[in-house]
């Protein structure tokens, strides 16, 4: 059954066993949403209407800096109340932690998909500390640079699709990205690709909603299979 789930410490260890990472390495943030393994082995997000919850994810700190390459693979479903082009919802992301006096900005790496298109986009900044004068993303005035590696990807809801992403994370030109979609290569670009930051940044599975509810939509869901971390211990 799916659980309401903030850091339930027996869920963590659950995700754990699934992704084969310790519980300590994971984070919890589905408070007001629905998160589960399914009967057929697939982890489970789904966001409700009712809750007026923004966010159901998992956080995982597997990640490595430059010279590391890191590779993230999985297969992923979208489901539920799939409407409207405009109003967009994240699905995967790699984020950041701010240095103290910075906020929290748009994270490096994120896939937004809509009823019919995926996007895939990445944003970086070798400042120490990023300026931002609006949403704090790409605005004018703002220091964070950005590129687009999917562009408006066509894709249906309730089909399984394959997700391929391999990073070298560097705030200068050492960084090396590579994206595949369904086994199609959709990117593969070499310079920065991250915050110049203290911390590591961490990878994020689940579904986020930074867009108002529409009246159709009561739910929206992600399910995740076959997920592979090449830094699993």
């Amino acid at each position: 059954m799916p659980s309401h789930a903030a850091n339930n410490q027996d869920l963590k260890n659950k995700i754990g066993v699934y992704l084969n990472l310790p519980p300590e390495d994971i984070l919890i943030e589905c408070k007001g949403g629905d998160l589960e393994i399914t009967p057929d082995q697939n982890l489970k997000f789904c966001l409700n209407k009712s809750d007026t919850a923004r966010r159901c994810e998992v956080s995982l700190h597997a990640l490595k800096n430059y010279p590391e390459e890191n590779t993230i693979d999985f297969d992923f479903k979208v489901t539920g109340d799939i409407e409207g082009e405009k109003d967009f919802f994240g699905i995967f992301q790699i984020h950041s932690f701010p240095d103290r006096g910075e906020s929290w900005r748009c994270p490096p790496f994120f896939m937004s998909a809509s009823s019919k298109y995926l996007n895939f986009h990445n944003r970086w900044d070798a400042n120490r500390k990023s300026i931002t004068s609006g949403n704090n993303c790409t605005e004018v005035g703002s220091t964070i640079e950005s590129t687009t590696l999917m562009n408006e990807k066509e894709y249906n809801p309730n089909k399984w699709y394959d997700f391929s992403l391999l990073t070298a994370l560097s705030y200068d030109a050492k960084g090396h990205t590579v994206l595949a979609f369904n086994g199609e290569k959709q990117a593969d670009i070499r310079g920065p690709n991250m915050f110049n930051d203290k911390r590591t940044p961490f990878i994020k599975l689940g579904i986020y909603k930074p867009t108002s509810w529409r009246t159709l939509q009561n739910q929206l869901c992600v399910e995740y299979r076959n997920i592979k971390i090449n830094l699993q211990k």
